[in-house]
């Protein structure tokens, strides 16, 4: 029985159902934390290599958030703290005024003799004011009159700008203008004092004081007080206000090491003439400063260091020899080089065809642009006037010259016509009213003009390798495998050394273009970079830019020359803008108009972290314009930059969703040609080519409904561009236009914050009858 019984035993084949397993997603599941949480045995390889965690109370997480906050405030509280103390660097100062006759040096002796036990050393164009009942130290610099470039290079290292005006004195614009500029950089802290107002009865000049301050907060939200520096009281409650006043943090500044040369010796090279050295001493600020990094002189570029030497601060008495501190450079030196090495054989290339690549070197796209269709308006005046000319007959020649014999002409010459920013300006009118519409050449086939584009069933959606046929310039610059991370390290690295922050120190800058050092110019200050890993390398950077309420009237057109005054550095460059979208493909913009907010594509070193831009446009007689600001977007050098263009025709014949359509083409073969690429209508209709008609460039087509007679058939083509390489550190001087659109509305007139001079004079007069 026992035997019967074993033998009819039921065993599960392969086709049994096997139900399916609780997935929990990324997180555990709860049976597993009760069961670790029970001391429970699992018997499985990931149960027993799991590495258990204890969980932590809610009661416990909210001790480990505060104490971490509170550690990070202590940390910030202290590196405040610390700033303008007899261990760190001093206050810097910059002094620039605003309008016309303020007298500079009376202020600057107010200032420095306001407390009587403070001590003055003068280094250079640094004027050092040391306060030892404050146990502080202040360094003041007078930058010159309108100087807008000298004022934005030392706004990039200074803690406070005190600027100045006089009360009888009309605001310039040059004032107002750099009040723009500086806050697109970035402002320090904004001191600003009214001078020439001993003559003032105390009511008025309050007034004055609170119609100025309500103007003034427009500008500057922060300014909450305005001051009047014209006794030595008053010269008081300004430095007061330097030592006590919250300062304004900037993060291009904060992360990067800085020097502001206080003074500045030229040593020639003995082996080359065309090179020489530069020492200079100053206080290290902001981060530690490294024998190994490359310092970025402005307008030039970067260079290496040939010491780094620990001196003696300004004022300082020093007993005895004092052993000196100097750090060499080592073998873990950064290399100056940019560019990456290109191997020729490194890919597998075609030999070009006759012709391919002549155009490689201007500003074109290799092939014919599509902006030639600006010129042809012109040369149609021209040859209509021509035609004109020429067609009129013998007799209206005879008539003319009967009537020259009654009319005179004027000698003098007229003004010159710039045809060139009229067509620009014409040419920018077009495509903000039909963006991107290009007409098909008759001379020319369409298939040989657009053979570099291709056609796209969905914009947002279709694939586009971002490896595609790049061009030879990519192939020197540098990418980063991981980004973000690079970004990360490079930001947190610090170095130890003995120039830390605070420590006054002399450096030498080898191989110093003899050139540069003679141009130096006067009176300005020199601020000098420690450049961060990586950041000497080029790349393909993107600028998100907005254009400048004071440019509206200049037209901005892709590939054209514009300065870039970034946070650490100014290059000129030509950049390619496209739309602000998301998405792997961004199209292609020819103009960048005004009210418009746009990327802009070029291929300059890298720059890590938030980053103001400044972007100057040079026009006739090399004065420039401010035309747009921002701040740099990514650094991606495979973003995809796709240029459109439209092709239009017009419906000849409709019957229901046929069409037969005209004025696309003008030849047979290149509607074969195109025959696979979508159309569309600006109605919304979407449809194909069906047959040519005829060959004059008829052609059926066929619609997913039927449209009107005045709806115009559109086919879009795509083509990717790429930014050139075009990148230029070394800018020559040019001058500033000052348009008068910049002057803001918020300044409406001298009246309403400032006092005449007949209004000075009658309260003279009244205070001397008095």
């Amino acid at each position: 029985m026992e035997q019967q019984q074993e033998q009819h035993r039921h065993i599960a084949g392969s086709l049994r159902q096997s139900n399916k397993l609780h997935k929990t997603g990324r997180h555990r599941s709860k049976r597993s934390i009760s069961n670790d949480a029970g001391r429970k045995l699992m018997y499985t390889v990931k149960a027993i290599t799991k590495r258990h965690v204890k969980q932590l109370t809610k009661a416990e997480r909210r001790s480990q958030s505060v104490d971490r906050r509170k550690k990070q405030r202590e940390a910030v509280l202290q590196s405040k703290r610390c700033r303008g103390l007899y261990d760190s660097a001093p206050f810097l100062v910059g002094v620039a005024s605003l309008t016309l006759h303020v007298d500079i040096p009376k202020i600057m002796d107010l200032l420095l003799s306001a407390y009587p036990s403070s001590k003055v050393t003068r280094c250079g164009d640094c004027i050092h004011l040391v306060l030892p009942s404050f146990q502080r130290r202040i360094s003041f610099v007078v930058l010159p009159d309108c100087d807008l470039f000298g004022i934005l290079e030392f706004a990039k290292s200074a803690d406070f700008l005190l600027l100045l005006s006089q009360i009888d004195q009309e605001f310039s614009e040059f004032a107002e203008h750099a009040f723009s500029c500086l806050c697109a950089q970035g402002l320090p802290n904004i001191i600003y004092a009214l001078c020439g107002t001993e003559s003032l009865h105390l009511k008025k000049k309050n007034e004055a004081k609170n119609s100025l301050l309500k103007i003034l907060s427009k500008r500057f939200p922060k300014l909450d007080k305005l001051f009047v520096l014209d006794t030595a009281s008053e010269a008081q409650l300004v430095i007061r206000c330097i030592m006590t006043q919250k300062l304004n943090m900037l993060k291009f500044r904060e992360s990067r090491s800085s020097l502001v040369a206080e003074s500045i010796t030229v040593i020639p090279n003995s082996d080359v003439d065309s090179l020489c050295s530069l020492r200079m001493k100053g206080f290290v600020r902001s981060k530690p400063l490294s024998a190994n990094a490359i310092v970025h002189l402005p307008n030039l570029g970067g260079f290496h260091l040939k010491y780094i030497k620990k001196c003696a601060t300004p004022g300082d008495v020093v007993f005895g020899d004092r052993e000196e501190e100097v750090e060499y450079p080592d073998e873990h030196q950064v290399p100056l080089t940019s560019e990456a090495e290109v191997d020729p054989m490194d890919a597998e290339q075609t030999w070009p065809e006759e012709g391919e690549g002549e155009d490689s070197g201007d500003g074109s796209d290799g092939d014919e642009d599509d902006d030639d269709e600006d010129n042809d308006d012109g040369e149609e005046m021209e040859s209509s006037g021509d035609e004109a000319a020429s067609g009129m007959g013998d007799d209206a020649s005879e008539a003319s010259a009967l009537d020259m014999k009654s009319v005179t002409f004027s000698t003098a010459p007229d003004e010159e016509y710039n045809y060139e920013e009229h067509n620009r300006e014409k040419a920018a009118r077009n495509f903000a009213q039909f963006p991107d519409e290009v007409d098909t050449p008759v001379d020319r086939p369409a298939r040989e003009r657009f053979q570099k584009y291709r056609g796209l069933q969905s914009f947002k959606h279709a694939p586009w390798d971002p490896l595609e046929n790049l061009p030879s310039d990519y192939s020197r610059i540098f990418t980063f495998e991981n980004i973000i991370r690079t970004r990360k390290s490079a930001l947190n690295s610090t170095c130890s050394g003995i120039a830390q922050p605070g420590v006054y120190v002399e450096v030498e800058i080898e191989n110093v273009p003899a050139s540069y050092c003679s141009s130096l110019p006067e009176g300005r200050p020199l601020v000098i970079f420690a450049l961060l890993e990586h950041e000497h390398k080029m790349t393909v950077c993107n600028f998100l830019l907005s254009r400048h309420p004071g440019s509206t009237d200049i037209e901005i057109k892709s590939k054209d020359e514009l300065i870039f005054w970034t946070g650490i550095r100014s290059f000129t460059a030509r950049p390619i803008f496209s739309e602000h979208t998301t998405g792997n493909k961004h199209r292609f913009l020819r103009y960048f108009l005004p009210e418009q907010r746009a990327i802009a594509t070029c291929i300059c070193p890298v720059t890590w972290g938030a980053c103001p831009v400044l972007v100057f446009r040079k026009g006739v007689d090399d004065v420039c314009s401010l035309v747009a600001t921002g701040t740099l977007h990514s650094i991606d050098p495979l973003r995809v930059v796709v240029k459109r263009a439209v092709l239009s025709g017009y419906p000849y014949k409709i019957h229901k969703r046929t069409v037969v359509a005209r004025y696309m083409f003008h030849n047979r073969e290149d509607i074969q040609w195109f025959k696979p690429v979508q159309l569309s209508t600006k109605w919304g209709r979407r449809g194909h080519i069906i047959e040519p008609l005829g060959t004059h460039g008829y052609m059926k087509c066929k619609f997913d409904g039927m449209i009107k007679s005045q709806d115009t058939i559109l086919m879009k083509l795509y083509k990717r561009v790429f930014p050139k390489w075009h990148c230029d550190m070394q800018i020559n001087e040019f001058g500033i236009d000052i348009p008068e659109s910049v002057i803001s509305a918020s300044i409406k007139s001298h009246e309403d914050y400032l006092f005449s001079t007949r209004e000075l004079e009658n309260i003279q007069e009244l205070q001397a009858k008095h």
